[in-house]
């Protein structure tokens, strides 16, 4: 008889054990899932920031305004032949 309470109660401790574990893994994937979004949002963010950064346009009106860099007028080449 006691055998069987004890045997019981091993059980009854596993359950409990496994139901806890379980849900603390749920809360745990819950909470890594928002943590994921809200990364991925931040990244969404960065990744528009960066397109804005590396336009053509910007970067050339930076290098005239504080580099006084210009573009440099385009010339003609002729290479002579060997004729």
């Amino acid at each position: 008889m006691i055998f069987w309470l004890v045997g019981f109660a091993v059980l009854a401790l596993v359950k409990v054990w496994q139901t806890v574990t379980v849900d603390e893994l749920f809360r745990k994937n819950s909470q890594l899932k928002a943590e994921l979004k809200q990364v991925e949002d931040k990244n969404a963010v960065l990744k528009a920031e960066i397109e804005r950064l590396k336009r053509e346009e910007r970067i050339v009106e930076i290098a005239n305004r504080e580099l006084g860099l210009v573009h440099a007028p385009k010339i003609g080449l002729t290479i002579p032949s060997d004729e």
